[in-house]
């Protein structure tokens, strides 16, 4: 479904340091986070912002498309899963 797969919010990596990761969802191995694995995909909110912007050809690059889809997200205040430490609220976890 797409190659940029440890975007998706099942993903997680057992080695930041290389590729492989686990699907939570399906508790299985992934041996390389880039490659598609199943169809239950579940892209953070970024990515398809990123995806949008990249593909409807606002930003020429893949950097560009991160960066301002980050700040959308900041100026909207919406959640950009997985939950970040939310300084303003005493510097605890957002729930």
């Amino acid at each position: 479904m797409t190659d940029r797969h440890l975007h998706c919010v099942y993903f997680k990596y057992d080695d930041p340091s290389k590729p492989e990761g686990t699907c939570l969802l399906k508790q299985e191995k992934i041996t390389r986070g880039y490659a598609p694995h199943c169809q239950d995909i579940v892209l953070r909110p970024m990515s398809i912002l990123s995806y949008f912007l990249k593909h409807e050809h606002y930003c020429e690059s893949w950097e560009c498309a991160d960066k301002k889809a980050l700040e959308y997200l900041e100026k909207v205040g919406f959640n950009n899963f997985p939950k970040k430490s939310c300084p303003e609220e005493g510097g605890g976890k957002v729930k």
